[in-house]
């Protein structure tokens, strides 16, 4: 759920490059039994993302606690 230049400021590495903004047009691409974990800097978009997604159909949706704030902190894999 990260925008653009948040994006390119770090990122879970490997996970797909879709903003809130846009993810109403990209839902094509997800695979609605698929597991999903949205995240965001501080979990206000990608709360609002899970919502959207679970009413796009997706059951297996979650929101990351911790957000990448926790990613980051655990030393967990991270692109930029």
């Amino acid at each position: 759920m990260r925008e653009q230049d948040e994006w390119k400021s770090g990122h879970v590495k490997g996970a797909p490059p879709i903003p809130l903004s846009h993810l109403g047009s990209q839902l094509g691409r997800l695979a609605r039994d698929a597991e999903i974990i949205a995240v965001c800097k501080s979990g206000g978009r990608s709360s609002r993302g899970v919502s959207i997604l679970r009413g796009a159909g997706c059951e297996r949706v979650v929101n990351m606690r911790g957000e990448m704030t926790a990613w980051e902190r655990a030393g967990l894999p991270f692109a930029t």
